[in-house]
């Protein structure tokens, strides 16, 4: 009598908690030696490296300063001088992104941002200039029946 192998099958559904929980615990155990101030990541004493941690956090920008440059926002106007708020904000808050608008939708009002491919490299142009990192500049077009980068 020949013994024949038969396939089995196997459940291969895992329990969502128990992929978390073996997730956390990875994390956790890669995080340990970040934990101890004493030591670096490298197992060094912390005061043996060349540069202290001070000047490594001076180098960093702060919490404030990254929290800036995620937000993106809009203003209305076709150019910016000193007064402008949102020089203020991209100056000294460290604002990360514009977006232009061709249409004021609030106000019913067909400029908000953009009259010409003129007046919008120029407006960009000075946005730039505020800032020594670049702004990510977005503008609200769609496509199809919505376009807002018209030839004017």
């Amino acid at each position: 009598m020949i013994n024949t192998l038969k396939p089995v099958s196997v459940n291969h559904t895992v329990n969502k908690s128990v992929i978390l929980i073996r997730l956390m615990a990875f994390i956790l155990v890669i995080s340990i030696p970040t934990l101890f101030t004493g030591c670096s990541a490298n197992g060094q004493e912390a005061g043996s490296n060349e540069t202290s941690a001070l000047e490594i956090s001076d180098s960093y920008p702060s919490l404030e300063s990254m929290i800036g440059q995620m937000m993106m926002v809009g203003f209305r106007g076709m150019e910016i001088d000193a007064d402008s708020w949102i020089v203020e904000d991209i100056t000294e808050r460290n604002l990360g992104g514009i977006i232009l608008f061709d249409y004021d939708v609030p106000q019913s009002r067909p400029v908000r941002n953009v009259s010409s491919p003129q007046q919008l490299k120029a407006l960009v142009s000075s946005l730039q200039d505020l800032t020594e990192a670049p702004l990510m500049i977005a503008i609200d077009q769609e496509g199809g029946r919505v376009n807002r980068l018209k030839s004017r």
